[in-house]
């Protein structure tokens, strides 16, 4: 991941794995526009505020004001790990009702992530009340170097469980980056990307 301040701008790149296969994905966030390209797919383009767009970026940066955001709102609920050469944060949630634990903003995130999954699964007719949805696990984490307080990795993964005919779907998602140096170039959209 690279990110610029001046203009505010950030350029991912990875792969997603779904149902076992991976597919390479591209992502330029610039001037409140998300551009995605996933595989050899066109070039999707939203507005930042976009719940679907925001699901796809995942800025280093913001994370790190999200866990302040998490440290405002509930103290205890960040836990922070110091060890060689890095500061570990991290939020945890352990299997219970959705319901319990759903105002939680790090439990907000995920359900934001769920909710096109939970469509998708209404169109083929599968469908099931918030009450009865289970946050099977969610864990939050943030390495930092210890004394730049340089982002060095995020890990974003939860579970959920959705009943369906006396069984449960599992539906889990895990994301990782990292930064491994400094970023000092510019970032521009690549051509057909507009």
């Amino acid at each position: 991941m690279n990110r610029t301040q001046e203009p505010l701008a950030l350029h991912a790149s990875g792969a997603t794995l779904s149902k076992g296969r991976s597919k390479p994905e591209q992502i330029y966030a610039i001037g409140g526009e998300v551009y995605v390209r996933a595989g050899s797919a066109a070039w999707k383009r939203g507005p930042a505020s976009d719940p679907e767009m925001q699901n796809k970026v995942e800025d280093l940066v913001a994370a790190t004001a999200e866990f302040v955001q998490y440290a405002d709102q509930d103290a205890h609920a960040v836990q922070l790990t110091k060890s060689a050469g890095t500061v570990q944060l991290r939020v945890h949630v352990a299997s219970q009702k959705l319901s319990a634990v759903r105002d939680r903003p790090y439990v907000k995130k995920a359900v934001r992530e769920l909710r096109p999954i939970l469509e998708q699964l209404r169109n083929a007719g599968v469908a099931a009340a918030e009450n009865q949805l289970t946050l099977d696990r969610l864990e939050e984490t943030l390495v930092l170097n210890p004394t730049t307080y340089r982002v060095i990795s995020h890990r974003f993964r939860f579970t959920f469980l959705i009943p369906y005919n006396g069984r449960s779907i599992t539906y889990s998602q895990d994301v990782t980056e990292g930064s491994l140096e400094t970023f000092s170039g510019e970032i521009a959209l690549p051509a057909g990307a507009n």
